[in-house]
């Protein structure tokens, strides 16, 4: 072949319209994309600072649990096995169902994850 068929010129141009059209959709998706992820807040601080406040309420509820226990101890076994006692002791348990509740947020929280998308900041033309 020695050159193109008018024809072939006429497909080549059009092919070549039709794929800078797509490049500037594709580009304009993208930038729609990045602004719009650009907004979405990013968790991280806010972990950090749920993280710092469950180690703070974990060591409250664990010199609590200590003072509660202290408390129960110094009491007579009548008492420790009265109404009262009973009721104090049930007490004590509720701060270790909510010590236990705590434990299973980190566990929860690790299942946030970046997103599955993978499209790539275009970089602006000169």
């Amino acid at each position: 072949m020695k050159r193109f068929t008018k024809k072939q010129l006429a497909e080549y141009e059009e092919l070549m319209a039709d794929v800078c059209e797509a490049q500037l959709a594709a580009k304009d998706s993208v930038t729609a994309y990045n602004d719009a992820i650009a907004e979405v807040p990013n968790p991280e601080e806010e972990l950090g600072d749920l993280s710092h406040t469950i180690e703070l309420l974990n060591a409250w509820i664990e010199e609590a649990q200590g003072l509660m226990d202290d408390y129960f101890a110094e009491r007579s076994r009548e008492w420790q096995e009265s109404k009262r006692g009973l009721e104090y002791q049930a007490w004590m348990n509720s701060l270790e169902t909510i010590d236990e509740d705590l434990s299973q947020w980190p566990q929860e929280l690790e299942e946030l994850h970046e997103p599955e998308v993978d499209v790539p900041l275009l970089q602006e033309e000169p």
